[in-house]
């Protein structure tokens, strides 16, 4: 049978596997890189690390490709031109756009942020725990059993979630018709832009309610969304095979390892979404996914750490060529750490697989 990781599309709402697997989709308007100072590239970065340390929830951030046309380009600027201009010069010079254009695949860079909403309000409950996954064993928590009342905290959280990214980020709403491209466009990437109907929108059934809550409850019909991944898939051994209707789309999806634990910026090495994207030949899609970790869940984490960097320094210690300088600067940065979540009520940003990105 087939399933989908996305459930359930109310307005920028994205409804994953469970119904407290919550996701608000927002898009981020681009600005040239490359011609920024230093000074301006910093800024951008602060503005990003700030907004990592104070959303406190889960979130990704999406580079996906739309495909550009030459051809639209040529006729828009020859609309564009006024009726005194000396046509033979415009001519050949949209010529040579045109043929440059012709060499490469056009493509700009759009970026979309989706953040977790069950961590960003009170009102939400903190999934994870061991209650949160008996109630997704026996479905409690299935988005088919969505109540008004709980629709209308999520859009209250999804309402705090948006004023704190405003605060950091310049960000709009996802469109319904931003969300469908989205989905649409994983079966047709590399090779087309998808078709998108614009009278989709995903629909629920309105079901009486007999809880202790009393009001009505929505039953999202998963064919909606299903309907949108119709294109038969093959699995091979590192890669996917869609065969959809413009042909067919190899698909890999690659995972980076360990990152630098020090780099500099700006650089290649730091710029991750940018300067080895744009340095290939023909465009891809990134996902980066930070996983939040509460404070006292972070100070747990830290501490066994210490405990191992000491029982590393100490079997060093006593061996033939004594401990090494990474070893002995362990136990100190671990302690280091330590008193800074103890000292104020920060928490930690860990970088997890994107195994699952909208």
């Amino acid at each position: 049978m087939t399933r989908s990781p996305i459930r359930f599309v109310y307005r920028n709402l994205v409804f994953g596997m469970g119904r407290d697997d919550v996701w608000g989709l927002y898009r981020l308007p681009t600005r040239s890189y490359p011609g920024l100072p230093a000074t301006g590239k910093l800024e951008v970065l602060a503005q990003l690390a700030a907004f990592a340390s104070t959303i406190e929830a889960d979130f990704q951030l999406l580079r996906v490709s739309r495909a550009w046309s030459g051809e639209d380009y040529l006729a828009q600027a020859r609309e564009l031109a006024h009726s005194e201009s000396d046509g033979g010069r415009l001519d050949a010079l949209l010529t040579t756009h045109g043929s440059v254009l012709a060499e490469g695949v056009p493509a700009r860079p759009e970026v979309f942020l989706a953040v977790r909403l069950t961590r960003t309000s009170g009102t939400l409950t903190r999934d994870g725990g061991l209650a949160d996954r008996l109630a997704g064993l026996v479905g409690v928590r299935d988005p088919r059993g969505l109540s008004r009342q709980r629709l209308e905290q999520v859009l209250d959280g999804e309402q705090g979630a948006f004023a704190r990214v405003c605060d950091f980020l310049v960000c709009e709403r996802a469109s319904t018709r931003e969300v469908q491209w989205l989905i649409r466009r994983t079966l047709t990437r590399g090779s087309s832009e998808p078709w998108l109907d614009q009278f989709w929108q995903p629909q629920a059934l309105v079901l009486d309610s007999e809880d202790e809550h009393g009001g009505r409850r929505l039953q999202p019909l998963e064919a909606d969304v299903l309907r949108l991944l119709d294109a038969p898939i093959e699995q091979r051994a590192r890669s996917l095979v869609i065969h959809e209707e413009h042909g067919e789309s190899h698909q890999a999806q690659l995972v980076l390892g360990a990152l630098p634990e020090l780099t500099r910026f700006p650089g290649r090495l730091a710029e991750l979404l940018f300067a080895p994207l744009e340095a290939l030949a023909f465009p891809v899609d990134a996902c980066f996914w930070a996983r939040f970790i509460p404070n006292d869940r972070a100070l747990a984490l830290t501490r066994r750490r210490i405990v191992d960097a000491d029982h590393a320094f100490n079997e060093e210690a006593h061996g033939e060529h004594g401990p090494t300088a990474q070893s002995a600067a362990r136990p100190d940065l671990a302690r280091d750490l330590e008193e800074v979540l103890t000292a104020n009520d920060l928490s930690l940003i860990h970088i997890s697989e994107p195994t699952r990105p909208y």
